[in-house]
């Protein structure tokens, strides 16, 4: 009776605390290798002077994307993807949490480009603070939710698992 008391109070607790949850895993998960921007940060560059990749697979990116993002993978991203680029464009990188996107920034710092920033939370950060995305050019409500496990921190948008 006890235990179940125990297990009762823990998981009635981490879903009260869930966001709380959520960006301490993220804390944890991520490698932390370049500058984070939350979504009112990212929002306030004009989207017109920025480079914006996103670096989950060909399938999430299709299923929705943010508004002018240009797709560069995470296992299928290389360099000459971008090497028209001059090295002091402001890159914003994002992928489901922010994980991929940390690494691939990396990779672009490493090749000099001077202003890499990683949307913190990812794409579901995004979703989840009710922004818009895309299905080519067009608004969706549609996300791909990375897995059914990394679906459970996405609290809005309709999850879509191909």
């Amino acid at each position: 009776m006890k235990i179940a008391l125990i297990v009762l109070f823990l998981i009635t607790s981490f879903l009260i605390f869930k966001e709380a949850f959520y960006f301490l895993y993220l804390k944890t998960l991520i490698p932390h290798h370049i500058p984070h921007l939350d979504v009112r940060e990212f929002r306030e560059f004009k989207q017109d002077t920025i480079l914006i990749l996103d670096t989950r697979s060909l399938e999430e990116y299709q299923v929705s994307h943010i508004k002018g993002a240009q797709w560069v993978g995470y296992d299928e991203f290389t360099l000459d993807k971008i090497d028209t680029f001059a090295r002091d464009t402001t890159v914003v990188l994002y992928c489901s949490v922010g994980y991929r996107s940390d690494i691939v920034g990396k990779k672009l710092q490493e090749a000099g480009f001077q202003r890499v920033y990683n949307l913190w939370g990812g794409i579901f950060a995004w979703v989840n603070e009710e922004m818009p995305v895309y299905q080519e050019d067009k608004i969706t409500k549609k996300i791909h939710p990375y897995s059914s496990l990394w679906g459970f921190w996405l609290t809005k948008g309709e999850k879509v698992l191909p």
